[in-house]
């Protein structure tokens, strides 16, 4: 396999040129795409789509700056604020921009109530929205994201529970969502579900989840590596 896709990476730059907001919950290294592609060029990854870091706010700069040396191989999910105008949102998507992130466990630039506003405008450049929600609230926001009429990418299989097995209300909302088997509005990135927990137990109590429920979500899933 020499054309992968890595669909979820961060890129970080020099505090003097992209300072980050003061809310961060982290600190993280300098981290370019020429590092990137050092360590994963060799195992054929030649396709990228980069994610904002929370660390950033709806500050992209770093990030579309990055992409710009990707040229097509490489797309964006952006965090905007409820103020971005439609002319910064064009200018995001000529520079390769396809989605925002909704980051509700890092600090989200948005609120589910402010989506809800921008949606529309979202829709009519054709990109989605990427939600990382806090653990066990899948349920409770699942109709208000699909009522945005975006495609909506969940990250981590919406946040599950590893103590609650497959029949947690996280889990059965991510089967029972018509939408993943039709219209795919519905999405989950499934890479490091396991890896947020310093135990095994996600990953073990997601195995069933795999062989029994995603059996039919197989084309509504987007995997992507963790490297750390």
């Amino acid at each position: 396999m020499d054309d992968i896709c890595d669909s979820h990476f961060h890129v970080f730059g020099a505090a003097d040129r992209y300072p980050m907001v003061s809310t961060r919950g982290y600190e993280p290294p300098v981290l370019s795409i020429s590092d990137y592609q050092a360590l994963f060029g060799p195992l054929g990854v030649r396709r990228m789509v980069l994610i904002q870091p929370s660390c950033y706010g709806s500050d992209n700069r770093c990030m579309l700056d990055a992409l710009a040396t990707l040229g097509e191989r490489g797309r964006a999910v952006v965090a905007v604020a409820p103020d971005t105008s439609d002319a910064d949102l064009r200018q995001m998507h000529d520079r390769g921009a396809r989605g925002i992130r909704v980051n509700a466990v890092g600090g989200s630039t948005l609120s589910i109530v402010q989506l809800r506003d921008i949606a529309p405008r979202l829709r009519q450049l054709g990109w989605h929205v990427q939600t990382f929600l806090p653990k066990g609230r899948l349920p409770d926001l699942a109709d208000d994201l699909l009522a945005t009429g975006l495609a909506v990418v969940l990250d981590h299989f919406g946040s599950p529970d590893p103590t609650l097995g497959i029949e947690q209300p996280t889990l059965q909302t991510l089967k029972g969502r018509g939408s993943l088997s039709g219209s795919r509005t519905l999405c989950t990135r499934a890479d490091a579900a396991a890896s947020r927990s310093p135990r095994m137990g996600l990953r073990l109590a997601l195995r069933p989840f795999h062989r029994q429920g995603s059996a039919g979500l197989q084309s509504s899933c987007v995997f992507c590596r963790r490297a750390a």
